[in-house]
């Protein structure tokens, strides 16, 4: 796979400037997540939004805001997890 490819496609899929991905541990969780947030969601648009849009348990930011480092992808793979299986709580 070539990580410039993947790289723009991102970019454009998300609506973020490649220089925000240009990272390659960022990169790799994003790309994680984003896969994550599809399977879950069961749409790419779906997951998208969800992804950009802030959420209170993180204090209004945006799932995608917290994915600069792994704590944060953690925390985002989790709340997925919890919507997968129903728990709200």
């Amino acid at each position: 796979m070539d990580p410039f490819a993947t790289v723009d496609r991102l970019s454009e899929r998300l609506g973020i400037p490649a220089a925000e991905l240009d990272e390659a541990d960022r990169l790799l969780r994003v790309a994680r997540i984003v896969e994550e947030a599809d399977r879950v969601f069961g749409s790419g648009d779906k997951a998208n939004r969800w992804l950009r849009t802030a959420q209170p348990m993180w204090n209004d930011a945006c799932p995608l805001a917290l994915l600069d480092s792994d704590a944060g992808a953690q925390s985002v793979s989790d709340e997925l997890t919890r919507i997968e299986f129903g728990d709200f709580a």
